[in-house]
């Protein structure tokens, strides 16, 4: 089987003292094939996080006396590429066993950084993260009445800096 499809999501923030358009395509697959072997699927999609109004508003927002966030107009949205493999197959008897293989890019990674005082952080897209995500599953009926659920899998995460940012530390070059 086959699905694709595509949304698109449209947003306007409007802070008082500047309007901002944002326009996404979001695309989206899914293939599949199966057969007494069991099924194998593909699947993808785009994703998108936009950022909120209050990190958008460049007037400094006090979170106590002593520290304020001001937001960043020039955000963009963070997005997310994600990729899935996977295998099933059902056994007679009940038994069933899964595998997904997952891999997921995010970009523009929107965080508070303190750039010019100890006091003030600003929003900015700052990084991205890969992540790479293997599953596995059985399920299964013995002596005709309990039922097993084992689930496992690890998550592999990277994080990295875009170059301009590496060297920021509370406005300190490092």
């Amino acid at each position: 089987s086959l699905y694709l499809g595509c949304a698109l999501d449209y947003d306007r923030y409007d802070y008082g003292i500047k309007q901002l358009d944002m326009w996404h395509v979001l695309p989206i697959a899914k293939l599949s094939y199966g057969g007494t072997w069991g099924r194998v699927g593909f699947n993808y999609s785009y994703k998108v996080q936009k950022p909120s109004i209050g990190y958008l508003d460049p007037r400094p927002r006090h979170i106590d006396y002593q520290k304020a966030t001001i937001g960043n107009p020039n955000l963009r949205a963070s997005t997310t590429h994600s990729y899935t493999l996977g295998y099933s197959k059902r056994f007679v008897g009940g038994h069933s066993i899964s595998l997904f293989l997952s891999y997921s890019t995010y970009a523009n990674l929107v965080t508070p950084l303190y750039t010019s005082s100890d006091f003030i952080s600003r929003y900015f897209n700052a990084g991205e993260r890969q992540v790479f995500s293997p599953r596995l599953s059985y399920q299964g009926q013995i002596l005709d009445k309990i039922y097993i659920n084992v689930y496992g899998g690890v998550n592999y995460e990277a994080y990295s800096l875009y170059d301009r940012y590496k060297v920021l530390s509370r406005g300190k070059e490092q």
